[in-house]
């Protein structure tokens, strides 16, 4: 088969580390993959050298609307590019991105699966977008979404079309840890407004009114790290977190932690959520709607959910954590299973054998 993943970039974003693995495993099983990236971004995720990357180059760079012109260039270059591979699967990621993809493949005998990777009721924040993804999504042949919850915000003829399948697990993940944990939480994601670190250090910084011994890093990049920096100086925190910036190992880093810490206000389903769940480490997460957190863990038994935007709700489950390790550890090792059940070749496959039943329906 000669697949197509079309998404924004390969270096930073869950949805690019998705298609990275993806595109590996599915490589690996004798398919044709080719990725199309729409910025012109350096590739910093893992790829086999028989994967072709292309860069979508915009014709004219003061673009930054989602203009008829940009839209024909776009869909243009997509189209070329299914043309010359004899593309059977085009696999499209982020709304902006699948309004560009379902119009390239108009009248066109390959398929074209589009994917929702965020809470559609605030992703994209373009009315322009929004109204486009609207009006274009019915006429695609299928729809990836990670939450019933991301599911149930569209119409029922898309939901029709849809399917859910989650984020595969790395396969070089480490082997879950059996010693001594380090007192330190942990925390992974773009500094950005979304994740709500401010939520996370007030939570840590009432923690820390009880406790003297644990720290807080923080994994990641972003354009809110300057306002991060600020409220760590304003709580009096320059001691007990770190900003360890972006990590190329980061699952070897966190993988000693006592517990891994999600803020978020909103989310699709974190990657980074999964794979500390797999590494066997206790989880702390908001409720967050679409319900991807919720998908994953049951409050109480495999980890712990709190409302979002709650930090005193946060810091009461941390306390809860650390005065009650050894048993909250042991039961966070059923986590572990997500290592088989959400494999890259198990999730690879379900992706293929959705295209096929959508080609079907054609």
């Amino acid at each position: 088969m000669n697949i197509l993943f079309v998404v924004n970039n390969l270096r930073v974003g869950g949805a690019g580390r998705v298609v990275a693995r993806l595109a590996t495993q599915m490589q690996s099983m004798d398919h044709n993959v080719a990725i199309l990236i729409t910025a012109n971004d350096e590739v910093l995720y893992p790829l086999p050298s028989d994967v072709k990357v292309y860069n979508l180059h915009m014709v004219d760079e003061k673009e930054t609307k989602l203009s008829v012109l940009r839209i024909i260039n776009r869909a243009k270059k997509i189209k070329k590019i299914c043309l010359e591979r004899a593309i059977d699967v085009v696999y499209s990621f982020l709304p902006e991105i699948n309004i560009y993809s379902i119009i390239a493949g108009f009248h066109r005998n390959w398929t074209t699966i589009i994917s929702e990777r965020n809470d559609p009721n605030i992703d994209p924040p373009y009315k322009r977008v929004r109204l486009m993804r609207k009006l274009l999504y019915p006429l695609c042949d299928g729809v990836v979404f990670q939450t019933e919850g991301a599911k149930a915000y569209f119409s029922k003829k898309i939901q029709e079309k849809g399917i859910l399948i989650f984020n595969p697990v790395s396969t070089d993940i480490p082997e879950p840890i059996t010693g001594q944990r380090e007192k330190v939480f942990v925390a992974a994601g773009r500094l950005n407004l979304q994740k709500n670190y401010a939520m996370m250090l007030k939570a840590f910084a009432s923690f820390c009114e009880t406790d003297d011994e644990y720290c807080l890093h923080i994994y990641g990049e972003g354009e809110e790290r300057s306002n991060i920096e600020g409220l760590i100086r304003d709580l009096n925190l320059r001691e007990r977190v770190i900003l360890k910036g972006q990590s190329y190992n980061l699952l070897d880093e966190i993988k000693t932690a006592s517990c891994y810490l999600l803020s978020s206000d909103y989310e699709g389903m974190s990657n980074s959520l999964i794979e500390a769940m797999a590494l066997g480490l206790p989880i702390i997460s908001t409720d967050h709607p679409i319900g991807g957190a919720r998908a994953l863990i049951i409050n109480g038994k495999n980890g712990y959910l709190v409302p979002v935007n709650d930090y005193s709700a946060m810091a009461e489950q941390m306390r809860y954590v650390t005065e009650n390790l050894d048993d909250v550890i042991e039961k966070a090792q059923m986590n572990i299973s997500l290592r088989k059940k959400l494999s890259v070749a198990e999730i690879a496959n379900q992706w293929l054998d959705f295209a096929k039943t959508s080609a079907k329906q054609k």
